[in-house]
């Protein structure tokens, strides 16, 4: 965090070890699933190329961190801001939603772009492991989306 009055962190996230091994046994158990099921042949491989589509891009996005729409860097600030950087070089102010989820174990930062209005497609769901980023980065983080309070508008005169 920055010294002064304005809290910030500002952290590169790694690729992740712990998510690409959830990814894995999800849809790997999915696929179990559909084994079991008294489906036809064609049936049964579409099923099993979707469930391998669906778990080579939750790779490619949320394990890996790849492509240029790849979030590669987070500044979080104590007014519940934050920029989102993307491996393409592009940079987004967000509002950090009430609906962000924060646990020793995983962190889903949900957050609205600064400049539109708060329309469910306009969310952006940032999955946090811990081993994406040192533990004492883990744990500011944790805290500022915690503790963080929203900056006060002026009241009006």
């Amino acid at each position: 965090m920055s010294a002064g009055g304005a809290q910030k962190l500002r952290v590169t996230l790694e690729r992740s070890p712990l998510v690409a091994l959830a990814v894995v046994i999800i849809h790997a158990g999915t696929a179990l699933l559909v084994a079991y099921l008294p489906l036809p042949i064609a049936a049964a491989a579409a099923a099993y190329a979707l469930i391998a589509a669906s778990a080579a891009w939750s790779l490619w996005r949320h394990a890996f961190r790849a492509g240029r729409a790849g979030i590669e860097t987070i500044v979080v600030r104590a007014d519940r801001t934050v920029e989102i950087g993307r491996r393409s070089g592009a940079r987004e102010e967000c509002m950090i939603a009430d609906s962000s989820v924060v646990t020793a174990w995983l962190t889903l930062m949900h957050a609205f772009p600064k400049d539109r209005r708060h329309w469910p497609w306009h969310l952006r769901a940032v999955l946090i492991a811990p081993d994406m980023l040192s533990t004492d980065d883990y744990r500011q983080l944790r805290v500022l989306l915690r503790m963080g309070k929203p900056a006060r508008a002026a009241k009006p005169v």
